[in-house]
């Protein structure tokens, strides 16, 4: 059951290349939350954006994820 558009950002900033603040895996974490956001279980139709800026010795990187949520039933049980 498709249940409309939804968004997800997430954002990490890496310091000297070597200290992480923030999720590593931006991407996992943005389409969680627009999966989250949505009120589903999946996403169709899903666009991905990734964005680094480095300035000096600090990389700043976010990523959005875009979509349809869904809403996934098999043999008329919920998935989780």
């Amino acid at each position: 059951t498709k249940l409309g558009y939804t968004v997800g950002r997430s954002y990490a900033v890496i310091i000297a290349g070597l200290l992480p603040i923030g999720p590593m895996n931006t991407c996992t974490n943005a389409r969680n939350s627009a999966i989250r956001g949505g009120g589903g279980n999946a996403m169709i139709e899903v666009t991905t954006e990734h964005n680094v800026v480095p300035l000096f010795v600090i990389n700043f990187m976010w990523t959005t994820v875009e979509g349809t949520a869904v809403q996934v039933e098999r043999k008329g049980m919920e998935i989780e």
